[in-house]
């Protein structure tokens, strides 16, 4: 990929003095370490909206999609409660049959609620009454 030189230059010249850097830089420097001071004052639980909460409790004057997208950026997450949250994973080495199922429903005067299933790549059509 190819880079300008002035656009090369200007980033080089902005991790060697952080100054130089956008506004959005340099606010979410000042924020990253006060997030990271809220969320293990709270034992890690608190999640980006409770961080946001105590963060303006304590005059930090700062949008909850910031504190949203540095607590990304830093991989901290509040618990959640109720069940965790599984996914099904399907065992590669498993050979399964190529099966699209469809449902349709044909809606006509006399059979308002008739429909039929069919199973395409198997070849095999059910009619429901």
């Amino acid at each position: 990929m190819q880079v300008a030189p002035s656009g090369y230059r200007r980033r080089a010249a902005q991790q060697r003095n952080p100054a130089l850097g956008c506004a959005r830089e340099q606010r979410d420097a000042e924020l990253v370490p006060q997030i990271q001071r809220v969320w293990h004052a709270n034992l890690e639980v608190y999640g980006a909206d409770k961080v946001w909460r105590q963060m303006n409790r304590e005059d930090f004057a700062v949008a909850r999609c910031t504190v949203e997208r540095l607590m990304k950026r830093l991989q901290l997450q509040g618990v959640r409660r109720g069940k965790v949250v599984r996914t099904t994973r399907h065992d590669p080495a498993i050979v399964r049959p190529f099966v699209r199922i469809i449902w349709c429903k044909k809606k006509t005067l006399s059979e308002p609620d008739r429909g039929f299933l069919s199973w395409i790549g198997i070849g095999f059509r059910a009619l429901s009454p």
